[in-house]
C-alpha cells in the first residue's frame, strides 16, 4: 500500500487512549484497528497498592491513572462502534 507524501499508513495504532469518534471512524475506513493496552493503566493502579512512588500512590495520581483508564475505555468503545476493533485476517 503506498502513501502519499505528509500521510502515514498503519495496520493498527497501539493504545489509542485519546480516540474520538472521527478518529475511530477513520481507522476504520482505512482498516486500521486498535490495539488497546488499558493493562498498562490496570498495572499502573495496582503499582500504587505495591509502591509508594509518588507517579502511582499519590492519591492525586490515582484519580488522573483512573481518569486516564475511563477515557481509555470509552477510546475502545467508540473503536469497536466504528468497526475499528476487528478486522478479517484472512483477507490480506
Amino acid at each position: 500500500m503506498a502513501g502519499t507524501p505528509g500521510t502515514a499508513l498503519a495496520d493498527s495504532i497501539e493504545h489509542g487512549f485519546e480516540l474520538d469518534a472521527g478518529i475511530a471512524a477513520e481507522m476504520a475506513g482505512r482498516g486500521c484497528v486498535l490495539v488497546s493496552t488499558m493493562t498498562v493503566l490496570k498495572s499502573f493502579q495496582s503499582f500504587g497498592t505495591t509502591t509508594v512512588l509518588p507517579r502511582f500512590a499519590d492519591a492525586e495520581n490515582r484519580v488522573r491513572i483512573a481518569e486516564r483508564l475511563e477515557r481509555a475505555k470509552e477510546s475502545v468503545r467508540l473503536a469497536h462502534a466504528a468497526g475499528a476493533g476487528q478486522r478479517d485476517l484472512t483477507r490480506r
